[in-house]
């Protein structure tokens, strides 16, 4: 999934924040597109991949659904209760790399 690279190469002042609220409170944006807009751009990691790009946080007032297609995977796909626990864990704890 693109979000879970995209969140792996998050900017130094989004490490604090979990999966679920980046998906939930930041959206990818260009730095030229709102450069006089009146928004918090924050960029992507120096040599990733994604440099040129950024996430913009989102307005208190914006409301989303997030969209997690095939992920988490359903419990019975997993015979090891603990690596469907871990992938749970995901979502709520921030992390750069698994």
């Amino acid at each position: 999934m693109d979000i879970l690279n995209d969140y792996s190469i998050q900017g130094r002042k989004l490490e604090g924040m979990n999966l679920f609220d980046f998906m939930l409170n930041t959206h990818e944006g260009s730095r030229q597109k709102h450069k006089n807009d009146n928004v918090v751009f924050i960029n992507y990691l120096t040599g990733s991949y994604k440099e040129s790009k950024g996430q913009i946080i989102r307005n208190n007032n914006d409301e989303v659904i997030p969209e997690m297609f095939g992920w988490p995977p359903l419990l019975h796909r997993y015979e090891d209760e603990e690596l469907y626990e871990g992938c749970i864990l995901l979502l709520f704890n921030p992390w750069r790399d698994i």
